[in-house]
């Protein structure tokens, strides 16, 4: 055996002692918090299709290049939170009947390009392996050198205009469907999924509604939804390098508007959600409140205050928190 395999197994080892330790929750609480809630699932879904669908014929009906904007602003990052409840299809929390589960969750993965079977893949890949060289996420956001912290103010701001302005849309979308977990999907579901996308836009452009799917899909896909994806990928693991592995996952407790915006539906509390993934993502914040009164995770937990506040602080280059000179091995 290897003495870089010697060293993964004993880090792992490590993080699973440490994460032992602050898995401080009952299991008469994780059972309760475990129960699934078809219908705030059903009625999230519906709320998010419905806020879409209102953003749509408002700007639409009252055209004006303002409301054409203010209407991506609000459908992006609300086709971001279908992928927040596609994450909970996926560890199987949206339904008990899984059939149902799958079938709903394929629905709003199809919304943000995924597949809910490869995205599932992927996920259990990351939970299994998190921030190693096993884990696709990790592996994936470190070779895009966009992930790599503290950087300056003006870098990290350069990168959010790019993502918001759409220019990386397309690199981030052909590295995750380019993972090997992502790609694993049944040779049935890809046929189905690539009739439903030929049908769609046959029928656009048939019916002549292709302007409004380049409007307020396509667009959306690639400014808001990307540029809020970005900043929660940040909060979810990044900037955090230098601590150890099980150290390297973030709560982050944010305005009631910015949540809204970037980490609907408990997925701020990402921290709580890696010790206890079967807590469906309704209970996270009555979990966190628990586990906040009690030793050790009190005073181990990283719990930052707000995406766009504590978060850039983080990420930000200081004196004290200098740029890491993998930085530059990365963009050579």
């Amino acid at each position: 055996m290897s003495v870089a395999v010697l060293k993964a197994s004993a880090a792992n080892s490590d993080e699973s002692a440490v994460l032992s330790d602050l898995r401080v929750a009952t299991k008469e609480e994780i059972r309760e918090f475990s129960q699934i809630n078809s219908t705030k699932f059903t009625a999230a879904v519906l709320l998010e299709f419905t806020v879409i669908a209102a953003a749509v014929y408002l700007s639409w009906t009252h055209f004006t290049w303002w409301s054409y904007l203010l209407a991506v602003c609000i459908i992006g990052p609300r086709i971001h939170a279908l992928g927040v409840l596609m994450h909970e299809a996926s560890h199987y929390r949206g339904y008990r009947n899984r059939k149902l589960n799958d079938f709903v969750g394929e629905i709003v993965a199809f919304c943000t390009t995924a597949s809910l079977e490869g995205y599932r893949k992927n996920h259990f890949a990351h939970h299994r392996h998190l921030n190693t060289d096993d884990d696709p996420d990790y592996v994936r956001n470190l070779l895009t050198g966009e992930f790599i912290f503290p950087q300056p103010l003006r870098t990290i701001l350069w990168t959010l205009v790019r993502y918001g302005l759409g220019l990386k849309t397309w690199q981030t979308f052909t590295d995750y469907h380019k993972t090997e977990q992502v790609r694993d999907v049944s040779v049935k579901k890809s046929a189905i999924r690539m009739a439903v996308t030929l049908s769609i836009l046959g029928a656009s452009i048939w019916y002549g509604f292709w302007p409004m799917l380049i409007l307020y899909w396509f667009i959306p896909i690639l400014t808001t939804f990307s540029i809020v994806r970005y900043i929660r990928n940040i909060g979810d693991h990044v900037g955090m390098e230098h601590l150890p592995l099980c150290d390297r996952t973030r709560t982050v407790i944010s305005p009631m508007l910015e949540q809204w915006m970037i980490a609907p539906y408990g997925l701020n509390y990402h921290l709580e959600h890696h010790l206890y993934p079967s807590v469906t993502s309704f209970n996270l914040g009555k979990l966190h409140k628990i586990m906040m009164t009690r030793e050790p995770y009190r005073s181990r937990a990283h719990v930052t205050h707000g995406y766009l506040t504590g978060l850039l602080k983080e990420c930000m280059a200081s004196p004290s928190n200098p740029v890491p000179d993998s930085t530059a091995q990365v963009h050579s």
